[in-house]
């Protein structure tokens, strides 16, 4: 099986932050609340959504190399914990990502699920860029990923290549307790949740989490979120939880 480099190579840059676990103080920041001027009336909720998601980017490009090599270990090890048959069916298709920007590098888990004969795809943009259009095509064995748009890695573009995941791993810029996310801004996923009922799979590091994200009528929330410091099941905390779930705490987290 061949990627895109050697190790580390599936994430394009962005360096790392502190990580902690629930046997000891964090060394992250708590989580955040929208500042109180940002709260006013007079404040819209798209200013709202652009300060929330400058600082949650500057989050995670700030982390150190030293604990972003930490916390994505621990994060894989969340993941692996997830199992797409049980989520989703026998066969079932994930859709992963090439890290950019900071985001968590998630390589290690989707070569282990490849290993294990798991169908992977990764998402490509498509049409003009207006449109925010995207759908996710087939990595299959022994391919070397090319440069898409925006210099991302992407699988080659060859007829029939085109699939519907079942399970989507959604890269984020902020998250809330009830699944709410803030990417980019593009609204590449945003689109494609919308118009493809799967079971979407926040990935961020602790640090990108806050109290609470404003949300438009078009968004989709998150069935789970995983970061550093495990696994959350926000359905609980919406009462539409649309995945099977483990006994969680008062914060959605998976009790172990």
């Amino acid at each position: 099986m061949s990627g895109i480099g050697p190790a580390g190579r599936y994430r394009r840059h962005g360096t790392g932050g502190n990580i902690f676990d629930r046997s000891g103080p964090p060394a992250f920041s708590a989580p955040v609340a929208p500042d109180a001027c940002l709260r006013s009336p007079l404040v819209t909720t798209s200013r709202l959504r652009r300060t929330l998601r400058s600082e949650g980017r500057r989050a995670r490009v700030e982390i150190s190399d030293d604990d972003r090599v930490h916390a994505e270990l621990r994060l894989i090890g969340h993941l692996r914990t997830l199992s797409p048959e049980t989520l989703a069916g026998a066969r079932s298709v994930v859709g992963g990502y090439v890290a950019d920007d900071g985001e968590p590098d998630i390589g290690p888990w989707l070569e282990r699920l490849r290993s294990r004969h798991v169908e992977v795809a990764l998402p490509v943009p498509t049409g003009p860029e207006r449109d925010a259009s995207m759908h996710f095509r087939r990595w299959q064995d022994g391919e070397t990923l090319e440069p898409g748009r925006y210099g991302i890695p992407c699988p080659p573009d060859r007829p029939g290549r085109a699939v519907v995941p079942d399970v989507v791993i959604v890269p984020l810029v902020r998250f809330d307790p009830s699944g709410n996310r803030l990417g980019r801004g593009a609204g590449y996923y945003d689109r494609w949740l919308a118009g493809n009922p799967c079971v979407a799979i926040g990935v961020a590091f602790e640090a990108q989490r806050v109290g609470e994200v404003p949300t438009r009528d078009h968004d989709v929330a998150l069935d789970i979120v995983v970061t550093e410091l495990g696994v959350r099941f926000p359905g609980r905390n919406r009462g539409d939880c649309r995945v099977p779930m483990p006994d969680v705490d008062k914060d959605g987290m998976r009790c172990e």
